[in-house]
């Protein structure tokens, strides 16, 4: 055999040992067996496999032009699609410069009916718009011993958030490609 045969056959079964032997091995994450067929899953780090099945809507009931007094309601609608009666645990998540005024950072909400939101509110200060500033929202909890878990985050600028500009940047460019046509 000659130097390059030999090159490629150990060129093509070190690829193959290196694929084959290091991927992890696929565990049944079949969720219908659950009641969760065709949910959203999520593979966090930190928290493993998680289904997306808790809808979050995040409102705020007036943002400042200014850095004044003025305090902003912001309110999370949490959506089951299911009737839900054990705990979930929330957490708000308060970007940069705001401030608490009134309601829980962290606490438990239950007893949610399917597909009507159940609100969770505080009040803010210093949500405006003058910076671009966030707030997250998270809810979970488990159900048939499987994660569930939603989570939602609001700006005051939406103008500067990346997913505006990524659509900004898709409008643009199917305009470009129309206007080429």
């Amino acid at each position: 055999m000659s130097i390059n045969k030999i090159l490629i056959l150990i060129l093509i079964a070190s690829t193959v040992a290196f694929f084959g032997f290091n991927q992890k091995p696929k565990a049944n994450r079949s969720l219908v067996r659950y009641g969760f067929a065709g949910v959203p899953q999520s593979d966090y780090t930190n928290r493993g496999l998680v289904t997306r099945t808790i809808e979050i809507n995040l409102t705020s009931v007036s943002i400042p032009k200014d850095q004044g007094e003025e305090t902003q309601i912001i309110t999370a609608d949490v959506i089951l699609p299911f009737d839900f009666e054990a705990p979930l645990k929330f957490k708000w998540l308060l970007g940069e410069e705001i401030k608490l005024v009134q309601g829980e950072l962290n606490g438990q909400a239950q007893s949610f009916k399917a597909n009507i939101p159940t609100q969770i509110t505080i009040e803010v200060r210093g949500f405006t718009k003058i910076d671009n500033r966030h707030i997250g929202f998270e809810i979970g909890g488990e159900r048939n011993k499987k994660i569930i878990h939603g989570d939602s985050l609001l700006a005051s600028r939406i103008d500067l958030t990346f997913e505006n500009i990524v659509q900004n940047v898709e409008r643009i460019k199917a305009e470009q490609s129309e206007y080429e046509r």
